[in-house]
Order: structure tokens, then C-alpha cells, then sequence
């Protein structure tokens, strides 16, 4: 068995990945990379670096004939411009800055969510609606729904009138305040939370896998096995995302007699094709960045 093999093998024979060995090393990934697929061989002072980090003997990976073999040097061929690499890595650094702003304010959204969902009893149970009536309870004015159009509604209340612009026909909401029950109605809004919550949480794991893959990057590890896997992981991701709203409907549609859910569109198609190519790209780009010595950056 070639060196490689038994980095590796010892490698997940403790459980680490090539990242996590690297760390423990201070070396990156990519040259862990490099080890196991025979491209260079570790140092001395690697090796008995990897070896305590292992938990194996030297002669475990190295047969004897090569154990004074040295990583031959030379200089980095990089692989950008000053220039280029100044950009990627101002770029890499702002993508993930941003994505880890956004996921935070996901989790906010989640948490704001998970309220709603535990609040919608107590906020049906203060008032009554009939038709385009609605008596809040404590409330001596009624609050009233004036149909201004297709998306739009007047809310009037005593003397006041405000326009609402909605996303939704008002032919829907008429329906829906004509036909349904106010205990139908409370099932649809627990649904549409709970979903939306489900949702949010799928775009959190996605905007993770991007500030990882943008991490990688800016230090100078683009095409890894690493960001393929994040790129396959954020393709399954997109797919729960526009699946989970569609597959949820079928559900509530059957019980509560509704047209509810999202159909699935082409466009949402072709991002997941997308995403999938460049995972792809990434994966046998990292192939080749193995068999190679070039580097993104200068050290």
C-alpha cells in the first residue's frame, strides 16, 4: 500500500477529516490532499508530526527504503495576479461576512416564527370574524374589510380607513373569510408558519455551507473535495427548500380542503442543475489541484 492510502486510512481510522488534520498540523487541507494522493511526500518534520497526531509509529506509513525521503522543494508556482488574488480574496472575505450577517438574521426570523406558531391560539381566540367583519374582543369599534381590487383591501375602523396592499388575490381571502371557519383558518396560519419555519431553517444550513466554502477560499483552498461536498450539500438543501413547501400542502389540501402549497418551477429546476455542475467541477478540479504545485496566493 502506497503512503497515500495509509495517511488516509489512518486519517479516518481516527475520524478526522482532511481539514480538521490539517488544523492540527498547520498545514491546509490541500496539501493533506497532495499526501494521499501520492502528489508529494510529507517532510520529516511533517511526518512526525502526523504520525503523533495519528496515534501511529512512523514505520506504519513509511516502509524503510523511503523514511529519509523529503518533500522535494522549489518554488510555488501561483496560480492569480497580485492583483486577482487581492480581488478573491476581498471578495471570498465580504461573501463570508455577509452570508454570516444573513444567517443571523435567519435565526431571528426562526425565532420570531417559532413565537408566532405559539401565539396564533391566543391571537384567534381575541376575536370573531363574520364575513368581512371582525369584532376584536375589548374592542368597541369593528374592524371592517372594504375590497379595493385585486390585491388590495380599505381597513376601516370607526372613522379611520387605511389602504393594505397584499401578495395575495383578494378573491382568495374572500373565500377563505366567506367559507371557512375560524378554526380553519388558525390550522392554515400554523401550517404556513411552520413551514416557513422549516424553510428558514434549510436556508440556514445553506448560507452555512456558502460562508465555509467562501472561508476555504480565501485561504487559498478553492478546488477541494471539502467544497464539492458543500456544493452537493447546498444542491440537496435547495431541493427540501422548494420540495417542503409542495410536499406540505398535500396534507392540510386533503383535510382542510384548500389550494395550498407552492408548485415546483423550471427555474428552480436549473439552479439545482447549477449548483450540482459546479460541485462537479469543483471535485475534479481538485483532482488536478493534487497532481499539481500551484497555489492561489503567495505565502
Amino acid at each position: 500500500m502506497k503512503i497515500g492510502k495509509k495517511i488516509k486510512k489512518y486519517r479516518l481510522a481516527e475520524g478526522l477529516t482532511q481539514t480538521k488534520l490539517g488544523e492540527i498540523l498547520n498545514v491546509t487541507p490541500g496539501r493533506i490532499s497532495k499526501w494521499e494522493n501520492n502528489a508529494i511526500v510529507p517532510s520529516d518534520e511533517e511526518l512526525q508530526k502526523l504520525c503523533k497526531a495519528l496515534k501511529i509509529d512512523k514505520s506504519d506509513i513509511v516502509p524503510e527504503k523511503v523514511k529519509e525521503a523529503k518533500t522535494p522543494e522549489g518554488p510555488k508556482k501561483v496560480g492569480l495576479s497580485p492583483t486577482k488574488q487581492s480581488y478573491l480574496k476581498s471578495i471570498s472575505y465580504a461573501i463570508e461576512i455577509i452570508t454570516k450577517i444573513v444567517r443571523i438574521l435567519v435565526y431571528v426570523g426562526l425565532g420570531a416564527l417559532i413565537v408566532c406558531i405559539l401565539c396564533i391560539p391566543m391571537f384567534f381566540s381575541a376575536f370573531d370574524i363574520n364575513g368581512h367583519t371582525i369584532t376584536v374582543k375589548g374592542l368597541d369599534e369593528k374592524i371592517e374589510l372594504i375590497n379595493e381590487g385585486e390585491t388590495s383591501y380599505i381597513v376601516k375602523m370607526g372613522e379611520d380607513e387605511r389602504l393594505v396592499d397584499l401578495e395575495i388575490s383578494t378573491k382568495k381571502i374572500d373565500d377563505v373569510l366567506n367559507n371557512y371557519s375560524k378554526t380553519r383558518v388558525m390550522c392554515i396560519a400554523e401550517i404556513s408558519c411552520i413551514i416557513s419555519g422549516v424553510t428558514l431553517l434549510l436556508l440556514s444550513y445553506i448560507l452555512f455551507s456558502i460562508e465555509h466554502i467562501a472561508k476555504n477560499v480565501y485561504n487559498g483552498e478553492a478546488f477541494t473535495m471539502e467544497n464539492a461536498s458543500s456544493l452537493r450539500n447546498i444542491g440537496y438543501l435547495m431541493i427540501a427548500v422548494i420540495v417542503v413547501p409542495f410536499l406540505s400542502g398535500i396534507v392540510p389540501n386533503a383535510i382542510l380542503d384548500t389550494n395550498f402549497g407552492e408548485n415546483i418551477g423550471y427555474a428552480n429546476i436549473v439552479e439545482i442543475l447549477i449548483v450540482f455542475a459546479l460541485s462537479y467541477i469543483c471535485e475534479y478540479g481538485s483532482i488536478l489541484a493534487s497532481k499539481t504545485d500551484i497555489t492561489l496566493y503567495d505565502k
